[in-house]
């Protein structure tokens, strides 16, 4: 069933490629091609918690001098002006992941936004109109691969000609011609007995052509996106109030519908979950069961949300322009019990042989 609401729409969860913990996604209420990703700010054992908006951006509707890269890629055109609220800590990657979804649940008809400038599965931008931190972030992610870049036709532009010495006396008219050998006549007249017997006319020549140019267009795709494990659910679920932002707590508390839910059991199962609010925590143990995790797995997802712990390479990267970062508390590995040791050597190890993040924990 395809979405159409204003209200806010919970669109799933990305993974945050340093601190592994889920990032909430959200279709900002009001407005059909914004989106806005939330980090768990409290502890709440119980409840859905209280979340923190760690990022903002929309997809280009068309109707802009932005058109050309939607229309040669075949995918939206991303923005990000608003950017993240922690630069340089991975928080980037999530909010262009959570474009990437806004985009896929559209491409898919699970959601419906009205103008939107392409319906690919995917997102793409322009180095030549974008700001330089999200240059910066577009550039790494092509270096990890995880966007790739396509290069067509872009248009007419306006391009200067210059020719030196060059022959005009054939556009001269004759009338041109009567008064040019006039003044030259005159202009030899000091010369007693002498005459202009040849005359060459030659000009330096300027002129603006319009010319074909090719450009160059970065893209993020959902299978991108996808591959390098940082999807880990796509379900399109609006807010239960029209007036309030409770799409988050709307999803946490509604019975989960396994066959309407994109999920990956991989991801689900690499999350970092130490502090995740219990009932978040359970709704994802219930669909990595349903998609065929083992009670071993199910029982340690529960264990690392109910202890809070988890690696110790999960704390927050350093951010940049000296944005604090508060530390996960991670209990140190000698006071935990066997159990728990156990399982946090299973999470590494599932982690290395089935998730890429190690390529892309450090982009921005």
């Amino acid at each position: 069933m395809t979405v159409q609401t204003r209200n806010e729409v919970f669109l799933g969860i990305v993974v945050h490629p340093k601190t592994k913990r889920p990032i909430y996604v959200t279709r900002e209420r009001g407005h059909s091609l914004t989106v806005q990703t939330w980090e768990e700010a409290t502890e709440n054992p119980e409840g859905a918690g209280l979340f923190t908006r760690m990022g903002e951006g929309y997809l280009d509707s068309g109707n802009s001098e932005y058109a050309i890269t939607a229309t040669l890629s075949g995918f939206p055109r991303s923005h990000t002006p608003g950017g993240v609220s922690v630069r340089g800590g991975g928080y980037g990657t999530c909010l262009y992941t959570g474009l990437v979804l806004l985009a896929h649940a559209e491409s898919e008809s699970l959601i419906h936004t009205g103008n939107i400038s392409a319906s690919g599965s995917g997102i793409s931008s322009r180095s030549a109109d974008r700001s330089s931190s999200a240059d910066a972030w577009w550039v790494a992610a092509g270096e990890r691969g995880l966007t790739t870049q396509i290069e067509g036709p872009g248009g007419e532009e306006m391009v200067e000609e210059e020719e030196e010495g060059a022959d005009v006396e054939d556009h001269v008219s004759s009338r041109a011609w009567t008064k040019i050998r006039e003044l030259i006549q005159e202009s030899v007249s000091e010369y007693e007995g002498w005459w202009p017997s040849n005359i060459n006319i030659t000009a330096d020549l300027k002129r603006e052509n319009e010319q074909e140019t090719d450009i160059e267009v970065d893209v993020y795709t959902f299978d991108s996106a996808w591959a390098h494990g940082l999807v880990a659910l796509i379900d399109v679920v609006p807010s239960a109030d029209e007036g309030e932002d409770n799409a988050i707590e709307t999803w946490a508390s509604a019975e989960e519908d396994i066959d309407a839910v994109i999920a990956s059991k991989e991801v689900l199962l690499g999350l970092n979950l130490a502090h995740e609010p219990r009932a978040i925590a359970e709704k994802l143990v219930r669909i990595a069961a349903a998609l065929g995790a083992t009670e071993q797995e199910v029982a340690d997802m529960r264990l690392r949300n109910r202890m809070s712990i988890t690696l110790p390479e999960d704390a927050p990267a350093p951010a940049s322009e000296g944005t604090p970062v508060e530390a996960l508390r991670i209990p140190q590995r000698r006071r935990l019990t066997a159990e728990a040791r156990e399982a946090l050597d299973r999470l590494a190890d599932h982690r290395a042989q089935t998730l890429p993040w190690s390529e892309i924990e450090d982009l921005p």
